[in-house]
């Protein structure tokens, strides 16, 4: 009789033991959604088009791995031959373009992203306009700038005589118009082998403030 007990308690015990177990490991489980603080870093790279912009998502392929980049009214879309701004309507299958977007922040097949800007009319072997944020001015001078972009890893020099135009707008920019916080798409020819790089802008359109 006490050993029909002892096996029931024993059982009882067990089953308690596999449900706390469960219960534990189920906790555990990652998060699907990842922590603003993650996703706020910035990836970029070259992309083939593949498949056109439906319902505001554009499938891309970057460094041969698929991506759905959510295109938001927030996503910047320029054209990298005129410095104008595009419609990505106008994007067809196998189009190169060059993208900026956030850390993957959707587990999904294929993984999606948000995409900050997109530069179109991208030339292989060719240089190509890249999205700036300017994190702080390290000189001012008669008819030039110097500044270091958010990521901390590219140094440009901007000056007077160069274009500066102004992002879907008419607007006339200068120099004074680039500050801290300043959003711009750049285009350059050569970077120095340093940390940070350092290269010299030959165009700059003016998107705004951050």
């Amino acid at each position: 009789m006490n050993a029909n007990k002892n096996r029931i308690a024993f059982v009882i015990v067990l089953v308690l033991t596999i449900v706390i177990t469960i219960g534990a490991i189920s906790a555990q489980e990652p998060n699907l959604t990842i922590p603003s603080s993650q996703i706020s870093d910035q990836l970029q790279g070259n992309a083939i088009v593949k498949a056109p912009l439906r319902n505001g998502q554009l499938l891309v392929s970057v460094n041969e791995m698929d991506i759905l980049l959510n295109i938001s009214e927030e996503t910047l879309v320029i054209d990298s031959m005129t410095g104008l701004s595009r419609s990505l309507e106008d994007l067809k299958v196998n189009d190169s373009i060059f993208v900026h977007y956030v850390k993957i922040a959707v587990y999904s097949m294929p993984p999606q992203a948000h995409a900050i800007a997109i530069v179109t009319q991208e030339e292989e072997n060719k240089n190509h306009a890249e999205f700036f944020i300017v994190k702080e001015i390290i000189s001012r001078e008669d008819g030039e700038v110097r500044a270091i972009n958010k990521e901390g890893n590219l140094i440009a020099t901007f000056f007077q005589e160069n274009p500066l135009m102004s992002y879907k707008t008419e607007q006339v920019m200068t120099l004074d118009d680039i500050e801290v916080g300043t959003k711009l798409f750049i285009w350059f020819e050569e970077v120095q082998t340093s940390y940070p790089g350092q290269t010299r802008v030959i165009k700059t359109v003016l998107v705004g403030q951050e």
